[in-house]
């Protein structure tokens, strides 16, 4: 064996000499106890228990900006939320967290301005619904409003007793579509369609039933709360309404204070490229060739982006393939200001619900109940991807024209303030993660366990929650699992 001497170290050949004797230090620029790659707030949380244990944590972001999917569009007037918006009475983490932060907030009386229902080409009103020629529902369906269809074949077809019963094998027989569920309930097919419009059976075809049961269950577990809240008003001799906060200055001001709470900033425009795991540990090497040495590592990014990271060892089977498979829904939104009432020149609802290609835009009152008014289309699944696909100018110009189209009354009222599409979003794939039919119980379960000295936490590893909540309820635990192995 060939000796170097100290000699040779500090001299030409030093980094040579250092790669032969200590490899994976002489390559990492940095080391830490732990890397977060993502810095959504998933991975913010995580890395903010860790940060209060005591622990040096390094996070890396791929984008410009932090927040992932909770995000304020800052350079719009009225500063729409393109993600994360509301945080309800029952997100618990959430709202601790925004105690601790002090963060200030506000609560919103959701005032949704009157909404028609378009079928088949023409307006009907929701009083006229049961019976217009245009309604060719059966049975009770025919008292159920379009737009609310979707929610209500939900409510009225849930095997699930509780939130978190979806993952159990009891339930795996549900592993299907949620059309083909709702087909072996006799759902007809004209309910069917109009379900797919929007809500949760805009996806009705492509998401496992499973996931979008649970949802649905820990919805009725916000209601209740809102239901508690509006006894409790009304016991008072208040006016009662569902409430909900929001923050002050828009959504993204959450993961910004979070960020300032850590021992280190977080590295933005630091794409993860490779995750190699020793016995020794970790090490992370970025798509510009930084590279960082680390005990463990937490994965707080969509396994869309995540399929795109070379991890090794690579992951066993079951994991691998829900990295390189699960996928994510298309939520498309466009926002618009509205200069002018136009509703009170056509006579309908201001809101409207329609088989077009508008799918649902919802039209909300202003402060003072004088314009301009707020407005936003919004779009799901590959109705949401096809016009996404039509580019800034293309998404505006048609916009306006088929709302026009339908209701003349608006033609040079309705301006497009932006538009976002969580799925042209290259580190993130779609507004949320969705399983496939048979994916909850091909790997539901298994994705989320550690792999080596690799840990995963987001929204798509959650158990009970769903929405912000779910993104702090996996980005605890996995803080908590990667404590536990550091003691």
């Amino acid at each position: 064996m060939t000796l170097i001497t100290r000699r040779q170290m500090l001299g030409t050949g030093s980094a040579a000499a250092l790669n032969v004797i200590f490899p994976a230090l002489a390559r990492a620029q940095e080391t830490t106890d732990v890397i977060v790659i993502g810095s959504g707030l998933s991975g913010l949380n995580a890395a903010w228990i860790l940060s209060e244990a005591g622990y040096r944590v390094i996070v890396l972001e791929g984008d410009a900006r932090l927040g992932g999917r909770a995000r304020t569009a800052d350079d719009v007037e009225t500063k729409p939320e393109l993600g994360a918006s509301q945080v309800g009475l029952s997100y618990a983490r959430v709202l601790d967290a925004i105690d601790r932060l002090e963060l200030a907030t506000s609560v919103e009386v959701m005032d949704l301005l009157p909404m028609v229902n378009h079928v088949d080409g023409a307006f009907i009103s929701a009083d006229d619904w049961p019976r217009a020629a245009q309604n060719r529902l059966t049975g009770d369906d025919r008292n159920v409003l379009p737009s609310r269809l979707s929610t209500t074949l939900m409510a009225r077809h849930n095997p699930l007793p509780s939130v978190d019963d979806w993952l159990e094998p009891d339930f795996a027989k549900y592993d299907i579509s949620l059309g083909e569920y709702w087909r072996s309930q006799n759902v007809s097919e004209e309910t069917l369609r109009l379900a797919t419009l929007g809500g949760p059976g805009a996806a009705m075809w492509d998401a496992s039933a499973l996931t979008l049961f649970q949802e649905a269950k820990r919805g009725d577990v916000e209601n209740m709360f809102q239901a508690q809240h509006m006894e409790a008003m009304a016991a008072e001799g208040k006016p009662a309404f569902p409430l909900v906060r929001n923050i002050k200055g828009g959504t993204s001001r959450l993961p910004e204070a979070m960020a300032a709470q850590l021992n280190a900033p977080v590295r933005l425009a630091s794409i993860a490229a490779e995750i190699e795991m020793d016995a020794q540990g970790a090490e992370v090497t970025t798509l510009n060739g930084d590279r960082y040495r680390s005990k463990l590592v937490i994965s707080a990014i969509p396994f869309a982006a995540l399929r795109n990271v070379t991890i090794r060892p690579t992951p066993p089977p079951v994991q691998n393939k829900a990295i390189r498979t699960l996928g994510h829904t298309e939520t498309f939104r466009v926002f618009v200001s509205i200069r002018e009432p136009f509703w009170e020149q056509d006579g309908l609802g201001a809101s409207m619900f329609s088989d077009s290609a508008l799918r649902t835009f919802f039209v909300l009152n202003s402060e003072n109940k004088q314009p301009p008014y707020r407005g936003v289309f919004v779009i799901i699944g590959q109705a949401g991807m096809r016009m996404a696909s039509l580019g800034a100018q293309g998404v505006t110009d048609f916009v306006l024209k088929e709302l026009a189209k339908l209701r003349p009354a608006s033609k040079g009222k309705v301006d497009v303030l932006t538009w976002h599409s969580w799925a042209r979003q290259p580190l993130i794939g779609g507004c949320r993660h969705m399983f496939a039919p048979g994916q909850v119980s091909a790997f539901a379960n298994r994705m989320r366990e550690p792999w080596e000295r690799l840990h995963f936490c987001g929204e798509h590893t959650r158990v009970s929650d769903y929405g912000m909540e779910s993104a702090f309820e996996t980005g605890e635990r996995a803080a908590l699992e990667v404590m536990e192995r550091l003691i």
